[in-house]
């Protein structure tokens, strides 16, 4: 028995719409031997074209606006249990690192060109970062690379004095792939 379509069959495919869709669909045969074309309803299937989220990406950790958040609740609660300390002496105090102005400058040329809000909504597309704000990101800066020496100094040592990634550029995809799962999750 040879059985022959009359139509081009639809194929049902995934789609975005929440309307029944008709298509039509070869049934078995019959009492007669020509197969007969029949439309079936089919529900609304999920689609496979990705949705794009209405929901505004957070800032990422490493913006100056959010570090600033953090290093000023750190400030206020150091400077409140050390009422001789004048805030403008703290760093020194605490011994940490004052960059002179010449690298404050040079430094914020590789910051973020614009400022934002906590609700990632741009405040000024030209930001005037303070010296303050510039050298929080630089700490931050320094921190991400010690950690990151860090971690590269433990895989070189449980690996037998080897690195586990075999050249530049293994390290640079890895960076890469780093940068565009974090540009996913936040805005940089």
């Amino acid at each position: 028995m040879d059985i022959v379509a009359t139509q081009p069959l639809a194929l049902i495919a995934p789609i975005a719409s929440t309307v029944p869709v008709v298509s039509p669909v070869i049934t078995a045969p019959t009492v007669s031997t020509v197969p007969v074309v029949s439309p079936v309803i089919t529900a609304p299937t999920v689609s496979t074209v990705p949705v794009v989220s209405t929901v505004p990406k957070q800032l990422s950790p490493d913006r100056p606006e959010v570090l600033m958040q953090a290093y000023l609740a750190e400030k206020t609660a150091w400077l409140a249990q050390h009422p001789t300390v004048r805030p403008t002496e703290y760093r020194k105090a605490r011994k940490w690192k004052n960059p002179r102005p010449k690298v404050l400058k040079e430094q914020s040329f590789y910051m973020p060109k614009e400022r934002r809000d906590f609700n990632s909504n741009i405040i000024t597309t030209k930001a005037n970062w303070t010296n303050e704000e510039i050298i929080v990101w630089l700490d931050n800066e320094e921190r991400k690379e010690e950690e990151e020496y860090n971690k590269l100094q433990a895989e070189f040592d449980a690996n037998g004095e080897r690195h586990t990634e075999n050249g530049r550029r293994e390290i640079w995809a890895r960076i890469e792939e780093e940068h565009a799962r974090d540009a996913e999750r936040y805005i940089l």
